[in-house]
């Protein structure tokens, strides 16, 4: 189960590991990150534990008309968790650390 303690457990052991989070209603109510559109105060928490350790993961999946399963525009709960952090952290999130990995400086 992806609850902010485990996360917390897994990003001490692991100084390498970086997160995103997800979203979508299908995911178990223990593990969403958000509630009402509020990011939830665990994961707040935890981002502010490891502020240079998160990033924002905007998957979009796409199915045929006759899939029963439908997944929800993952950019609103990427822009509602970015919303409910703190400005500075939401430029770590949204900007910097993803700019950071992916140049390969590790913030």
């Amino acid at each position: 189960m992806r609850t902010p303690a485990h996360c917390e457990r897994l990003l001490k052991r692991h100084p390498n590991l970086f997160m995103s989070f997800k979203t979508h209603r299908h995911s178990s109510r223990i593990t969403q990150a958000l509630d009402h559109g509020r990011l939830r105060a665990g994961w707040l928490n935890l981002v502010r534990l490891f502020p240079k350790r998160f990033v924002m993961g905007s998957d979009q999946f796409y199915q045929t008309p006759q899939s029963p399963l439908r997944f929800p525009d993952s950019m609103l709960g990427a822009l509602a968790i970015l919303r409910s952090l703190p400005p500075d952290l939401t430029a770590l999130v949204g900007r910097k650390n993803p700019a950071a990995l992916f140049r390969g400086t590790g913030g």
